[in-house]
């Protein structure tokens, strides 16, 4: 592709802390008669400073990405000065959303809408503020040389359980169903929940496609049974748009992961999965279920992976020091323990499964020696 290529990336974000926008959301759940559960929980729209440093990340590590789109709902993270930047910009959601939409507290209806933005570039990302390139990669990482866009989607399997228990794996499973129906190819696969790189005239073509399928969805002000984003990336791999699919298994075994979808349950654990597979793309997902304790964590996490500070950027209150040291100092040990467990993995050539036992047992002692003087080091 040229090197003068444009791409921008387009973020869905909302403060879920603000009075106003809780009271509308609850005024409307009431009238509605919508159930407060899962789907449309305070999780789906709680602010734990991702916004901040998944635009760091893009600097960081794709600062050839030209233009970036916030739509929100009129509302402005209180750290941003766009008087220091004309590379971001606000879009509001009454810019591109028809007032018969609106209120939506549905972030697949918004996603949509995003095409009518005002001179985005043909070719764009589109993410949440939860994602975050976390290693460096060049436009080809997301478009062939054709300039046809990489669709990135793991191989799943629908059991009647995960279905029963998952709104949203239903809804890509109907998405699956409207594909196959179409053009008689079932594709079973399940986003990698990243960011993405779509064609506008792909995906306006995929809308007009399913046009009765995405005006119900758009009826929707919360989260229902509805098409889903993965419609855009099934409908270039049925159409021929799409010469490169990566395509996954539910586990990935090797150093650099192309995308890894982490939970903030367990920050440590998250700490390790990060450091361990150093992925190109990362997602930290918050699920309804996630304890104030380890949201207040995550900033912390994610200073230390994307520190430096851009200029768009208001001095805020900084994080607690001794607290940041305190992080950085768990990073520091997990990130050595890693280090030499890589090491005596790649000696030995064991994966997932070892074969050879006294390999094994080698390993083991040596390993176990490994975390014995790290803890001894730490006290």
């Amino acid at each position: 592709m040229s090197e003068n290529l444009k791409i921008d990336i387009v973020y869905l974000w909302v403060d879920g802390s603000d009075s106003e926008f809780i009271k509308e959301k609850k005024d409307w759940q009431e009238k509605l008669g919508i159930p407060h559960n899962d789907d449309n929980a305070d999780a789906r729209f709680v602010d734990n400073q991702e916004l901040r440093y998944s635009l760091r990340s893009v600097e960081i590590n794709a600062p050839w990405v030209n233009k970036i789109y916030i739509v929100t709902n009129g509302q402005i993270p209180d750290w941003l000065d766009l008087s220091k930047t004309d590379k971001i910009k606000i879009i509001n959601h009454k810019a591109i959303i028809p007032a018969k939409y609106l209120p939506c507290f549905n972030s697949r209806v918004i996603e949509t809408f995003v095409t009518n933005i005002p001179d985005l570039s043909e070719y764009f990302l589109l993410s949440n503020d939860d994602c975050f390139v976390n290693r460096p990669v060049q436009p080809d990482f997301f478009i062939d040389d054709s300039g046809l866009p990489i669709p990135r989607l793991f191989h799943y399997d629908y059991t009647d359980e995960v279905l029963e228990k998952s709104l949203y794996k239903k809804s890509v499973l109907h998405s699956i169903n409207l594909i196959k129906e179409k053009y008689g190819k079932t594709l079973m696969y399940v986003p990698h929940h990243n960011m993405d790189l779509y064609s506008k005239k792909i995906f306006n073509k995929c809308l007009e496609e399913f046009k009765e399928e995405f005006e119900k969805l758009r009826n929707q002000k919360f989260r229902e049974l509805s098409i889903q984003r993965v419609i855009f990336l099934l409908y270039q791999i049925a159409n021929h748009e799409s010469n490169i699919v990566c395509e996954y298994e539910d586990t990935f075994d090797g150093i650099h992961a192309d995308s890894l979808y982490a939970d903030i349950k367990e920050i440590s654990k998250l700490q390790r999965q990060i450091l361990s597979k150093t992925p190109y793309l990362l997602c930290i997902n918050d699920e309804p279920d996630v304890s104030s304790q380890y949201r207040n964590q995550l900033p912390y996490l994610l200073q230390i992976m994307y520190p430096k500070k851009q200029d768009w950027e208001k001095n805020s209150q900084p994080l607690c020091e001794k607290k940041l040291q305190e992080y950085q100092k768990i990073c520091i040990t997990v990130s050595r323990k890693l280090f030499w467990k890589r090491i005596l993995e790649n000696i030995f050539s064991i994966k997932n499964k070892i074969v050879d036992r006294q390999k094994y047992k080698v390993v083991t002692i040596l390993w176990k020696k490994i975390q014995f003087k790290s803890k001894r080091k730490e006290h």
